[in-house]
């Protein structure tokens, strides 16, 4: 003060950086911020039931409520397009039903807290519903939804790498593949590729206890050289776990396609996975085509 008066008190800025109030008297910070008292569910997890059905469990925040959403397209909150399911639940878990099969959704939760205060959504949990089991008899399958060259295994087939990648076992086919062998009828096939062994698996087929089915599958050799084993099986579920043997073709070597065909009785009537697996432990014995 040069003696001109008395000094003035400092006003103060009312709102902070992102236009939040600030107190009275304010304080030296340039951000007002409130710590979160709402929190996202975590720990959100799919059990896949069966093609239609699927429970949602998470970890409770303590929340009043929580709101869900399950959707095959778009964000958490953005709206009917893309939206299968929503609602309200007191707490954990969510029995989805009516769910299509063959269909990927993402499901998201949120609390709603005491304000009321509404958390983030939580991350999207993604999953994918089995295929309906095929049910109508005689079934036949040429693989000519493929489309793709060197491709992953039809929707429906499931594919089990013993040892290998994904490159070198079952792949969809379109093309000839080696000295002009390709499909036996139509555009599409599967091959699988030396030094490897993996298992192809059909769809899901509900079968009736005690009668008698016929599986069969054509099958080539690209080149007349020993190495291939094909092993053929038949059990509940699509893994190699739950094969039980139906039969193999040691040394496979045949350059035209022929015919492999294995009877089934099961004990009682269920839905069964039948499974091809191809064993190739060298890197001569080229290539093996099914169709």
């Amino acid at each position: 003060n040069d003696g001109a008066g008395p000094i003035a008190g400092l006003a103060w800025i009312t709102t902070d950086i992102d236009g939040d109030p600030r107190p009275t008297p304010a304080d030296i910070g340039a951000d007002e911020y409130a710590p979160a008292s709402c929190f996202p569910p975590t720990d959100v997890a799919v059990n896949v039931l069966s093609p239609t059905s699927a429970d949602v469990t998470w970890t409770s925040t303590g929340a009043l409520n929580y709101d869900y959403e399950v959707r095959t397209s778009g964000a958490a909150g953005s709206g009917p397009t893309g939206l299968a399911f929503s609602g309200t639940i007191a707490g954990s878990p969510i029995n989805l039903l009516g769910l299509s099969d063959q269909t990927t959704y993402t499901v998201y939760v949120l609390s709603n807290c005491p304000g009321p205060i509404a958390s983030n959504w939580s991350t999207g949990v993604s999953f994918t519903t089995p295929c309906l089991p095929v049910s109508t008899l005689p079934w036949t399958d040429s693989f000519e939804g493929a489309t793709i060259d060197n491709g992953d295994p039809l929707i429906c087939y499931t594919r089990e790498i013993i040892t290998g990648t994904g490159a070198n076992t079952w792949r969809t086919r379109v093309t000839p593949i080696r000295n002009s062998i390709g499909p036996r009828t139509g555009t599409d096939y599967m091959a699988h590729s030396f030094n490897a062994n993996s298992w192809l698996f059909t769809p899901g087929m509900q079968l009736t206890g005690g009668q008698t089915y016929e599986f069969s599958f054509w099958y080539v050799h690209t080149d007349a050289i020993a190495g291939h084993t094909l092993n053929v099986g038949v059990g509940s579920a699509a893994n190699a776990a739950s094969m039980s043997p139906l039969g193999s073709i040691v040394d496979v070597v045949n350059t035209t396609y022929e015919k492999a065909a294995y009877l089934f009785t099961p004990v009682s009537s269920g839905v069964y996975y039948f499974g091809v697996q191809d064993v190739s432990l060298n890197t001569s014995p080229w290539y093996i085509c099914t169709d």
